[in-house]
């Protein structure tokens, strides 16, 4: 039986990419202090974890240095009509979406469209004088107004409490916020970290300050240049082949299908809070251009100063009640401010973020290390899959890069 799943094993970890031609190449893992033996490690568990009906299927990427030095596919894409796992499969990357809209709200911010601190009823005018919630001695709700406006920053770290209930959803993202806009909030904006819908506001104001759709704007600045021909708000049904199937846990926790890869109708709700889906190469172009501090083969996005305040901590003290303690928050994504409490085993300052379905990323500036891992399963909270990946990706350095003195970028503010 071990043999058997560990031939099935290499035969789908093997399934090359179909559209990519020969991406990667592969890296010696040695050159940039990592070890190949260590990182199979991953390859050993991925295969344990679905002939433990864990997952279905997934692929998993780890990068140092700004080269490739892991990337397998293992399992199914869609195992009810025997469809392998490929490299180039597309993932829905749910909340994952959240860092995008983030990164193109703060392109905008460094051609000085904005400040930080300004309210956004500048251009969303239903956020001006917004009330909120309160409770007498008594249990009975009353309404005050809001101790101060909803700023650029609270929506971008999620220091907002929306109430961002909806039995349907509207036919437009801007539909839907100015709906909220007329909602009391749960909280005063800036008192706390509330994972609400936040990243919303934050794609309407891409939209609103450029000019353009949140998917054209993506399309034009981020995604045609990095070279991400696969991601989408709206995938085109020639690429339905790709897309991974949805599982979820039975009552044994064991893997079923819920969702089957299907054609869905392009909508022009282009949600920054979780629209996208994605291939794991799209999705590291990306993030290795943030850890390059801005820069990917030879264009420049973003500078370094504002990565670095993108991805340093804006919420003081304040829980992120998603990951718990020992993390903070920055400008699009969560970020390790103390080791010794943060559950994912990375160096302080690593910054990352996951989607609903399963895909979750580590961008870590003091190693120079980025690790990607996508499967497409909901819902996974019954899983440690994520520490399980880190913590794999982080044992397979042989010597730390901490102590180097050409940081390309740095979190701060912990």
């Amino acid at each position: 039986m071990q043999r058997a799943l560990a031939i099935l094993s290499l035969v789908l970890a093997s399934s090359a990419s179909q559209v990519y031609g020969d991406w990667p190449v592969l890296s010696d893992p040695a050159a940039v202090d990592m070890s190949a033996e260590r990182l199979d490690r991953i390859n050993e568990w991925m295969v344990r974890s679905i002939a433990n009906k864990d997952f279905a299927g997934g692929v998993t990427l780890v990068a140092r240095g700004g080269k490739v030095v892991h990337l397998a596919s293992h399992g199914w894409l869609y195992e009810e009509d025997n469809i392998p796992m490929r490299d180039d499969a597309i993932f829905r990357l749910a909340s994952m979406t959240k860092p995008v809209a983030s990164i193109a709200l703060l392109m905008l911010w460094e051609e000085g469209h904005f400040n930080l601190d300004d309210p956004i009823s500048k251009w969303l005018p239903a956020y001006e004088n917004m009330l909120v919630k309160q409770l007498d001695e008594n249990g009975n709700e009353y309404l005050v107004p809001a101790a101060r406006p909803i700023t650029v920053r609270h929506i971008m770290t999620h220091s907002v409490a929306f109430d961002n209930a909806f039995a349907e959803r509207p036919a437009t993202v801007e539909e839907q916020v100015n709906i909220i806009a007329s909602r009391p909030l749960d909280a005063h904006p800036g008192d706390g970290w509330y994972y609400r819908s936040a990243t919303n506001q934050v794609g309407v104001l891409v939209e609103k300050i450029s000019g353009l759709s949140l998917d054209d704007f993506l399309r034009e600045r981020l995604f045609d240049p990095l070279g991400m021909p696969d991601t989408h708000f709206n995938v085109p049904i020639e690429k339905l082949e790709r897309v991974a199937a949805i599982y979820g846990p039975d009552e044994n926790l064991n893997y079923q299908l819920t969702s089957p890869p299907e054609f869905r109708p392009a909508t022009a709700y282009y949600s920054g809070s979780g629209g996208l889906s994605s291939t794991i190469r799209d999705y590291y172009r990306l993030q290795q251009m943030i850890l390059n501090g801005g820069e990917f083969e030879g264009k420049r996005y973003l500078s370094p100063t504002t990565i670095n305040l993108m991805i340093s901590n804006h919420i003081g003290d304040h829980l992120v009640t998603l990951k718990g303690p020992g993390y903070g928050f920055g400008l699009g994504y969560t970020m390790v401010t103390d080791v010794g409490k943060a559950r994912e085993p990375n160096s302080r300052g690593t910054a990352s973020w996951g989607g609903a379905y399963g895909t979750m990323f580590f961008l870590n500036p003091e190693e120079d290390m980025l690790s990607i891992i996508m499967i497409q399963l909901r819902p996974y909270s019954h899983l440690r899959y994520r520490e399980i990946f880190g913590g794999l990706s982080m044992q397979a350095i042989t010597r730390s890069w901490q102590d180097r003195n050409d940081y390309r970028i740095r979190a701060t503010n912990f």
